[in-house]
């Protein structure tokens, strides 16, 4: 998913579920909740949903990005 540059300070700010992740991960819901069980992306439990502060995803992704770019080198 391609964020417009205008967007990208609400789309920091803004807290989506694992059903909205997986969609913009091209993920499935199950393996979104995998990721987050071995400590790879940040996660917020408000009741019994969990949560993810996009920016603290975006920043997660761009760490993984850097170290897959490492190791190919």
């Amino acid at each position: 998913m391609m964020i417009d540059e205008k967007d990208t300070t609400a789309f920091r700010a803004r807290m989506i579920t694992a059903t909205e992740l997986a969609e913009m991960l091209h993920l499935s819901v199950d393996s979104v909740y995998r990721i987050v069980r071995k400590g790879g992306l940040p996660a917020y439990r408000t009741g019994r949903t969990i949560r993810f502060l996009a920016s603290e995803v975006e920043a997660a992704l761009a760490v993984n990005r850097e170290h897959c770019e490492t190791e190919d080198a």
